[in-house]
């Protein structure tokens, strides 16, 4: 079902819309797939890690994806995508082929690397995109991930060496995993000392870990990004 955004950019088109050519697609595992986007309407625009596209599907819904990298003079970006679900964005995914075009609004600011000191990032699946663009702009500084997971061994082959410290919970039923979630974080953070705090993924797992944020059990996070809700089929 089209979304209003949907609707309204669709309206707008080349007003705020870049256009840009599926130049490969890979599928890297599971419900992972790495897609490159190529045109002249990439070229000269400004990209900072953890910025967000948000791309108009053909169903005229929107939805929102993080660049692993953007190169500006050539035109070219790469996302990592993932897909799980019989929803419209999975199907979109899922079929993707090289030479199709897509449309999106962006980059746009979203999660914000801190300038200096170690990182610390929470989320899960969703999170694998920004964990690795942020762990590629920041190569000389301690950046570590504490992500809940359903699919550890397709996340951890998406990770790939590029991200060198990834601890994953697995999921429980009834949350039953979010105390090994905080107790994982509380030690990425004390071998970071000064580390700041990213939350992202699900806001259910979001919440939980704000809630012990307030207890003073963990620091207050620097940035926080929902990607997605039970229930609901995505977030900006």
């Amino acid at each position: 079902m089209a979304s209003g955004k949907g609707i309204l950019l669709g309206a707008l088109g080349g007003l705020v819309l870049r256009d840009a050519v599926v130049r490969s697609l890979r599928d890297v595992a599971g419900c992972f797939r790495a897609v490159e986007l190529a045109g002249p309407g990439l070229r000269g625009v400004a990209f900072q890690p953890g910025d967000k596209i948000q791309v108009l599907l053909p169903s005229r819904e929107v939805r929102t994806f993080t660049p692993l990298h953007w190169d500006g003079e050539a035109g070219v970006t790469e996302l990592l995508m993932f897909h799980h679900a019989a929803t419209p964005a999975g199907v979109w995914i899922r079929e993707l082929a090289v030479g199709d075009t897509c449309r999106f609004v962006g980059p746009q600011r979203s999660l914000r690397l801190p300038v200096h000191g170690p990182v610390v990032l929470f989320g899960d699946e969703t999170s694998c995109a920004v964990a690795l663009a942020l762990a590629a702009a920041m190569p000389d500084r301690e950046f570590a991930c504490v992500l809940e997971s359903s699919t550890e061994a397709a996340m951890r082959t998406a990770l790939g060496d590029r991200v060198a410290h990834a601890t994953l919970v697995p999921r429980e039923p009834s949350e039953a995993h979010i105390p090994a979630l905080m107790r994982e974080l509380q030690a990425a953070l004390a071998r970071s000392p000064g580390a700041s705090l990213l939350l992202t993924g699900r806001a259910q797992a979001i919440q939980g870990v704000r809630a012990a944020c307030k207890a003073q059990v963990l620091p207050r996070p620097a940035d926080t990004r929902a990607y997605w809700s039970l229930g609901k089929v995505g977030l900006d």
